[in-house]
C-alpha cells in the first residue's frame, strides 16, 4: 500500500491492488467456512476433554490443586476439599478465586 508521500499509483497498480485485496478476502471466506464445518466437532472434543479431565481430578486420591500466578485457586479436587474441610469454605465453588 502506498504511504501518503508516495507517488500516486498508476489505475493498473490500483486494479491490482483490487485484484490482490478480493483474492485474500475469498481465502478468509473460505477459511471461516471451513473453521464453521469443524466447529461442532471441536466443541465436541472440548467437552469430552473437559469431562475426562473433570473425572481424573475428581477420582485422584490425593490433593491437587490449582494456583494462578497470584496465588488464586483456579480448580480444586474433593480430596483437597477434605482436607481444607477445618475451613469454613467447603466447596469447591467456594475455594475457587480465594488464597488458600
Amino acid at each position: 500500500m502506498a504511504a501518503m508521500n508516495d507517488t500516486p499509483k498508476t489505475n493498473e497498480e490500483l486494479l491490482d491492488e483490487v485484484a490482490s485485496l478480493r483474492r485474500r478476502i475469498a481465502e478468509l471466506e473460505q477459511a471461516l467456512a471451513v473453521a464453521d464445518r469443524e466447529k461442532p466437532s471441536l466443541e465436541a472434543a472440548l467437552r469430552e476433554s473437559a469431562e475426562k479431565y473433570r473425572a481424573v481430578m475428581d477420582n485422584i486420591p490425593d490433593i491437587v490443586y490449582s494456583l494462578d500466578a497470584s496465588g488464586i485457586v483456579t480448580d480444586i479436587n474433593g480430596e483437597s476439599l477434605k482436607a481444607f474441610a477445618t475451613l469454613p469454605m467447603k466447596s469447591s465453588a467456594v475455594l475457587c478465586a480465594r488464597h488458600l
